[in-house]
């Protein structure tokens, strides 16, 4: 177990600035794309969102499209 990273608990902010406990119930993760050169390529997103299925979720995924 590493002992150099720093004990979160509570609300405290993560890397990208949302806290543990919030009202979004989703993550938007990563998209998958192809580049001009024919090959597949990830992009981490990580950006919360709320919706319980996937039409709730649409306005969320269609930014980082």
């Amino acid at each position: 177990m590493r002992s150099d990273l720093p004990e979160v608990q509570g609300d405290a902010p993560q890397p990208g600035g949302v806290p543990l406990a919030s009202e979004h119930t989703a993550l938007v993760m990563a998209k998958m794309h192809r580049t001009e050169d024919g090959e597949w390529r990830m992009s981490a997103i990580g950006r919360p969102a709320s919706g319980q299925m996937f039409q709730e979720l649409l306005p969320a995924v269609i930014r980082h499209l």
